[in-house]
């Protein structure tokens, strides 16, 4: 595992290190949707190819929290606690840090409507003192007095549009991430485990509760259950809505419970791991309700298919995208492109759906695919044979073609461009990855 400011691309391969020594390669197995953690997958076998090294490396045997029945799978690290924090270094080995859990908190999401990088929902984290610095690595391990590892001590980035630099540090509980580790352990596809709501949550008092209509039965067993500073938690703001005569959450409702366990903090709300109903008993407009509902599944590797044409990328929208978007025409989204590209000379928005190529539709990446195959230029086959000769440019032009492109942006607004493709110096291209976590990926020319 490492944070999710390490691991910033899935369609890079990795460098697993070893006490130093050992190197393998790794894939970006799952990006957490929810939480600033990203999981390595390698190959084991390769180790088998440095036996001598390995043999010098040290693996640790740390127990984690709620591996036993003893402890409940949920178990968090409490305000008070000493722990103990193990930072590894590439350059200082691995370091040990004692430290106290200073404070339990709800932090909200790391990026602002300019971002369209990872938003991670709010959720409960922890912070430490004194506060351990990470050094060269993005991640380390939080034990308890037991020394079994309870959490993890990471760096969560922050985006930079309000004048904010790096981000800051945070304990996330190891728990939230356990049901992805054990699933990526032993499943060989895609792990699709994660389960939300598709809203966003904001805390009230329990004053503002009673006045909001949450009953003072609810209220005593919230405090008894936990302190007397608990909240509840709101709706806040609807991220994907249903259907009208669909049963659905509203701005204001104040959830209780989930499938009968009261609701104590935000992570009881943020993931429902494998659950695709959830039964909701909630307060709106000062009357209790039950709601069944069914959730949002949310994907830990954003795509496994890109197409680079004219210098532009085109993947499916991610979530953040589909948040923002005013409408989604198709499902192609042109989200960077190489500087001095044709795509990035021409479009005046290069964070574009793309919903027509030479006046063909474009729905999928595959239609985008097929109609680029269609477009190649013979001219180009050739053309470092005819730069030689000194007859590249007899036409006056560079091989290509003119297309016209059409498309709509984030706020829905319609564009039409005409570029002309250039397939010399950008080439058109596609990059995939089978469906197992392990698969790497594969270029081919289009």
């Amino acid at each position: 595992m490492c944070s999710a400011d390490l691991a910033t691309n899935p369609t890079y391969t990795y460098t697993v290190v070893f006490g130093g020594l050992v190197r393998v390669p790794a894939t970006l197995a799952y990006m957490h949707p929810l939480y600033p953690i990203c999981f390595l997958k390698y190959d084991p076998m390769l180790l088998a190819e440095e036996e001598e090294l390995v043999g010098s490396v040290a693996v640790s045997d740390l127990d984690i929290i709620g591996n036993s029945k003893e402890v409940e799978q949920d178990a968090q690290l409490d305000v008070g606690m000493q722990v103990t924090v193990y930072v590894g270094s590439l350059s200082r080995g691995v370091a040990k840090t004692a430290a106290t859990v200073l404070s339990r908190s709800m932090a909200g999401s790391t990026t602002c409507d300019w971002c369209m990088d990872h938003g991670y929902f709010k959720t409960e984290v922890f912070g430490l003192v004194p506060s351990v610095a990470l050094g060269d690595t993005s991640i380390g391990v939080v034990c308890d007095g037991n020394g079994r590892i309870g959490g993890l001590w990471l760096h969560q980035p922050t985006c930079t549009h309000r004048g904010s630099q790096g981000g800051t540090m945070v304990g996330l509980d190891i728990s939230l991430v356990r049901p992805v580790l054990e699933s990526l352990r032993t499943a060989e596809d895609e792990v699709d485990i994660v389960r939300v709501l598709d809203v966003e949550f904001d805390t009230r008092s329990l004053a503002t509760a009673r006045i909001l209509g949450v009953s003072d039965q609810h209220i005593r067993q919230m405090i008894r259950a936990s302190n007397p500073q608990s909240s509840v938690f709101m709706v806040s703001r609807i991220l994907n809505r249903r259907a009208p005569d669909e049963p659905s959450l509203e701005v204001g409702d104040i959830v209780l419970s989930v499938d009968g366990r009261p609701v104590q903090h935000i992570n009881d709300l943020a993931c429902l791991y494998s659950r695709d109903m959830a039964k909701l008993r909630i307060v709106r407009n000062k009357t209790e309700q039950t709601l069944v509902l069914p959730t949002t599944k949310l994907s830990g590797v954003n795509t496994r298919h890109v197409v680079c044409w004219a210098g532009g990328f085109m993947q499916k929208p991610w979530k953040r995208v589909l948040e923002r978007a005013n409408r989604i025409p198709s499902d192609v989204y042109t989200y960077t492109s190489f500087s001095g590209s044709p795509i990035n000379a021409e479009l005046s928005e290069t964070t574009t759906f793309v919903t027509a190529i030479d006046e063909q539709p474009v729905q999928t990446l595959e239609d985008a695919v097929r109609i680029i195959q269609n477009l190649q230029n013979e001219a180009a086959r050739d053309f470092n044979a005819r730069v030689a000769a000194g007859k590249a440019f007899a036409s006056g032009k560079m091989p290509g073609r003119d297309v016209i492109v059409r498309g709509v942006t984030l706020a829905g607004q319609e564009l039409v461009g005409t570029i002309r493709t250039n397939d010399h110096y950008f080439p058109a291209w596609q990059i995939r990855r089978g469906p197992r976590a392990s698969d790497f990926w594969t270029w081919s020319a289009i």
